[in-house]
């Protein structure tokens, strides 16, 4: 099980480190710093590989609801990997976990019917209000827009090159 940290700073890695690696010292994990725009694979303090990285829209506002193109922060675990006909290949995380619904439950964006759908395991829930299908695919860190490259293009998933993509794949393995 490899396990994937989505930070916004690398200020929080250290706290997350102090909470979390502990217990994982010998385990790898991804990690993706937003502010860098990087994707770290790392066993314990030890960086074994990193790549550029895009992700959604530069903002310190936590995803919220479908179709806001936020990068979800937290910790997840890759549900899937499949082909993508517009991305390459798509390795899907667990997005919405229970971190996520229960601060949209918080925010009251998600009601308390809403919410005992979501336990009852009805997805479409959750669909329509938090988003789904966050997860790391191909098709560039980047776009070129005239002379720059844009970092912060995706719908909300973390982008990298094919081929980067293809090296990372080899440490992840669905749930």
């Amino acid at each position: 099980m490899v396990v994937i940290f989505i930070l916004l700073q690398t200020l929080v890695f250290t706290f997350a480190k102090s909470l979390c690696l502990a217990e994982t010292k010998e385990e790898i994990f991804l990690l993706y710093d937003k502010a860098k725009y990087r994707i770290y694979v790392r066993k314990g303090e030890k960086t074994l590989l990193e790549f550029p990285a895009g992700h959604g829209l530069r903002t310190f506002l936590p995803k919220n609801k479908k179709g806001d193109f936020l990068t979800p922060e937290g910790l997840y675990q890759i549900k899937d990997i499949r082909p993508s006909s517009l991305y390459y290949l798509f390795a899907e995380l667990t997005y919405p976990n229970i971190n996520d619904i229960s601060l949209a439950y918080y925010r009251g964006d998600l009601d308390w019917e809403k919410l005992k759908e979501v336990w009852s395991c009805s997805t479409d829930s959750l669909k329509n209000t938090l988003g789904y299908a966050i997860g790391i695919h191909g098709g560039g860190d980047g776009k070129r827009e005239g002379t720059k490259i844009n970092f912060n293009w995706t719908q909300g998933c973390i982008a990298l090159n094919n081929s980067d993509l293809e090296v990372l794949l080899r440490f992840l393995k669905p749930m």
